[in-house]
């Protein structure tokens, strides 16, 4: 395991299949700019929203793109999926 606190939980968040918990996890990554490469972001931004699509928890999916700076944290290309989902991202409509 890795010594920081949030990638402990993304880790074994993974490991026992708990979306609540990995997608919380991966949520104050995300705000904390904690254990995140500038590259993986828009990965982890998509892996959160799917744990929350499959927990049914309302509470982060509804705070996720605002928390995350979902606009800054979602690749050229993602901002379409991240204005589909609710975020703030930016898109060509």
């Amino acid at each position: 395991m890795t010594s920081c606190p949030l990638a402990e939980s993304v880790e074994r968040a993974r490991w026992l299949g708990d979306d609540v918990v990995l997608a919380r996890s991966l949520a104050a990554s995300l705000a904390t700019g904690d254990l995140i490469d500038p590259g993986h972001r828009g990965q982890l931004f998509t892996e959160a929203i799917a744990c929350t699509e499959r927990s049914g928890d309302r509470l982060v999916s509804h705070f996720l793109p605002l928390r995350s700076g979902a606009a800054a944290a979602v690749p050229a290309g993602g901002a379409a999926a991240t204005a589909a989902y609710g975020g703030s991202g930016s898109s060509s409509r």
